[in-house]
C-alpha cells in the first residue's frame, strides 16, 4: 500500500457492544442468535441437498448403464446368415 492512502482504524467491538445501551445490545445479541440458528439450518439444509443430489446422480447413471447392457444383450438382428429371399 501507498504511504499515502489511510488505512481505517480498527474497531474494539467489545467496547464498542460495551458503550450501546441494553435495549441494543439485547436485539445485537438476539439477532446473532437467530443468524447463528439460521446457519445451523442452512448446513443441515446443504447436507441433505447433497444426499439427494447424490442418489438421483447414481439412479440416472444406474438407469443408464442397465439400458446399455440390456441392449447390448439382445441379439434378435444378429444372423449367422444372411436370409435369402425366395423367388
Amino acid at each position: 500500500m501507498a504511504s499515502s492512502q489511510k488505512e481505517m482504524p480498527r474497531v474494539d467491538m467489545e467496547k464498542e457492544f460495551a458503550k450501546m445501551s441494553s435495549s441494543d445490545q439485547h436485539f445485537i445479541k438476539k439477532m446473532e442468535k437467530l443468524n447463528l440458528d439460521r446457519a445451523k439450518t442452512v448446513k443441515v439444509m446443504r447436507g441433505r441437498n447433497l444426499l439427494v443430489g447424490a442418489l438421483l446422480g447414481s439412479g440416472a447413471i444406474a438407469i443408464y448403464v442397465y439400458a446399455m447392457a440390456a441392449v447390448k444383450q439382445e441379439t434378435f438382428l444378429d444372423f449367422e446368415e444372411m436370409p435369402t429371399e425366395k423367388k
